[in-house]
């Protein structure tokens, strides 16, 4: 199985190679909601999006199918970068692969953790600046013995 460089890289020949891969390929799914799904050896590419983004959906799946091949817990808890990686330090690629989900999948459950975490933040930032107002001595990180007081009180 090799690549014939001499074709145009086109949905249709990046869906032959998976296949002669031996990837299945199903291009009339909804992906479970995503733009593309993998799952132990099958590919699940969503209908609805256009052919020149579903090349890059697919090679983006055709990595987690790499990824499955080299570490078998990828299928329970979705594996460990450091088996991919011959370094423990994987800071930098973690902030390399956030940063290219981002590019090309708006759509990500991580682009829409990421915002729902961003959120989360803001408003317990809010919550933490309204009881300073009361009590400017109030930390997060440490009991609050006037709370501790009050709570007792009513139980």
């Amino acid at each position: 199985m090799s690549y014939d460089k001499s074709k145009p890289l086109t949905k249709r020949n990046v869906i032959e190679f998976l296949r002669d891969c031996g990837i299945e390929v199903k291009t009339n799914t909804k992906a479970r909601g995503n733009q593309g799904l993998y799952q132990k050896n099958r590919i699940d590419l969503s209908r609805n999006i256009k052919d020149d983004k579903a090349i890059s959906v697919l090679v983006h799946e055709f990595a987690h199918h790499i990824h499955y091949k080299i570490d078998k817990d990828f299928v329970k808890n979705g594996g460990s970068l450091e088996n991919l990686f011959d370094t423990k330090d994987i800071s930098e690629i973690k902030s390399e692969l956030v940063q290219v989900t981002r590019l090309t999948d708006k759509n990500s459950r991580l682009t829409v953790f990421l915002n729902a975490k961003e959120e989360t933040a803001k408003t317990i930032k809010g919550m933490q600046n309204a009881i300073k107002r009361d009590y400017p001595n109030f930390l997060r990180s440490k009991k609050f013995s006037e709370f501790e007081k009050k709570i007792y009180k009513k139980l």
